[in-house]
């Protein structure tokens, strides 16, 4: 998924793609038990993306999920 966007992202020059991601572990960490050639094709997808270091205690970093993933009535209303 993070390639397919990576991609699409890419391709278009006017597109105004901002993809926050929050990983519990480092890229290298997730291919860490890959074989190489997985690994290196991960290298690649992880190359396209820029690392923001966020440390917070749990309690702060659940308040930001549920902050982000809060709905408003109006938008309730529409889900079929």
């Amino acid at each position: 998924m993070l390639q397919l966007l990576a991609e699409a992202s890419a391709a278009s020059a006017g597109a105004n793609l901002l993809l926050a991601t929050v990983l519990h572990r480092t890229f290298e960490q997730y291919a860490a038990n890959l074989r190489p050639n997985l690994r290196a094709e991960w290298a690649k997808i992880r190359g396209r993306f820029e690392d923001v270091a966020y440390q917070a205690p749990p309690e702060e970093f659940t308040d930001v999920l549920a902050a982000a993933i809060v709905q408003s009535a109006e938008s309730a209303r529409k889900l079929p």
